[in-house]
């Protein structure tokens, strides 16, 4: 029973996983000492970045960068990838930025700082994950940049294949092909995740929409169930592209004009580049992007089978679904999250062009006053914690108040 129990711990299933570490923790170990006996003189402290999913890979990273920046940390960090990185061209900017060593010298002590709580202050990282809780996107630069060199790739690139002079638009919608790719031997997917996937199909009118006027439209991804069945000059299916790379998929946030999302990784990528984005179903409510007055949200809608109606926010924190992010949770609570259809999609889209070009009608709009302040009273009320915001600054989509403010607010 004892020989089970060890062979279950978290312990002894790292080592398993990497072998190395019979011979690496020893070493650390002894190294260990010193570093905690210099740490009057000299704090060393080694943590890792999350660089298999490019969500966490991106925004974790350029929050923590600005946090150091803005709090005024000190300390000699050092970091490492857990895993081969989820993109290239993002480590290759944020080893600009930071100081990566190989995992086979920093995995041992990391290990080692995680279980001591004497020795926690040896270890580095971002406290609030990828939640902006000092709304440091819109007080400080972007972080994690290009370079010049590398615009001037990008946009030579595009011109090649006769993309110029456009403003671009990026749409990237979650479906589950990329998680079952990376993690189908750990958990089920369709589970956990399966109420925040989206069909394609229904955001085809949206893209032609853009298309016609002259944006160029971009549909993201890297692993996608499927292609999108529209034929036209201005919109690219971009996980089919010819040039699709690592670095292209991190210069066209760069070069976008906005996104569109349903909350997914790649999204991040708007976020560190301060670009406007617009938030299609902003599921979990609770989590829903706040921090920047860049956002625009829109919220599915949580039918109860039980009341058969739409529930109000104010139900949707009542019943605690508010943060969560497992499918299960919702089907215990007979609620069922139910997806925008493609014409209300088409009209968040000039919502959302409407935004960009002018913030003060959103800022100065009652119902949207008055739905925020209901917000921000459900967050101080539910998550005493305040991991997940700060300031509310961003702004509900007026098209959506419009047609359910009266359920909505209930």
């Amino acid at each position: 029973m004892k020989l089970k129990r060890i062979r279950n711990s978290k312990e002894f299933i790292k080592i398993k996983n990497d072998p190395i570490l019979i011979i690496t923790l020893p070493i650390a170990l002894i190294l260990t000492f010193f570093l905690f006996i210099i740490r009057p003189l000299c704090l060393i402290k080694i943590g890792l970045l999350h660089s298999d999913r490019i969500g966490h890979f991106a925004l974790n990273t350029e929050l923590f960068i600005c946090e150091k920046l803005y709090f005024n940390k000190r300390g000699f960090e050092f970091f490492y990838y857990p895993t081969k990185p989820c993109n290239n061209q993002l480590a290759k900017i944020i080893q600009r930025n930071l100081v990566v060593i190989p995992k086979i010298i920093a995995r041992p002590f990391d290990l080692i700082f995680r279980k001591f709580e004497f020795l926690k202050a040896h270890r580095t990282r971002n406290n609030n994950a990828d939640y902006d809780v000092h709304n440091l996107i819109d007080k400080l630069p972007t972080q994690l940049t290009l370079t010049k060199e590398e615009l001037t790739r990008g946009n030579k690139i595009l011109k090649r294949y006769g993309y110029q002079n456009k403003k671009i638009i990026l749409f990237i919608i979650r479906d589950d092909s990329y998680l079952k790719s990376v993690y189908r031997k750990k958990y089920s997917i369709s589970n956990y995740h399966g109420h925040r996937d989206d069909d394609i199909e229904n955001y085809k009118n949206a893209m032609l929409f853009l298309a016609k006027k002259g944006y160029l439209v971009f549909r993201m991804g890297k692993k996608v169930k499927k292609k999108i069945d529209i034929k036209h000059k201005n919109i690219i299916d971009y996980p089919y592209c010819k040039f699709k790379s690592d670095f292209m998929d991190v210069f066209l946030a760069k070069k976008s004009y906005f996104g569109v999302t349903n909350l997914t990784g790649y999204d991040a990528l708007f976020v560190i580049f301060r670009k406007p984005m617009l938030c299609l179903g902003s599921l979990p409510i609770g989590c829903m992007f706040s921090s920047s007055k860049n956002y625009l949200n829109t919220v599915y809608y949580h039918y109860s089978k039980k009341l058969k109606r739409n529930l109000s926010m104010t139900e949707i924190f009542e019943k605690n679904l508010a943060f969560s992010f497992n499918n299960l949770d919702f089907k215990k609570k007979d609620v069922q999250i139910i997806k925008f259809k493609s014409y209300e999609i088409s009209m968040y889209i000039k919502d959302m062009l409407n935004f960009v070009q002018n913030k003060s009608s959103y800022k100065n709009n009652k119902s949207n006053k008055r739905v925020t302040l209901l917000y921000k009273y459900l967050i101080n009320k539910y998550d005493i914690q305040k991991r997940f915001h700060g300031k509310i600054r961003s702004y509900f989509s007026n098209y959506f108040l419009k047609r359910n403010f009266k359920h909505f607010v209930r």
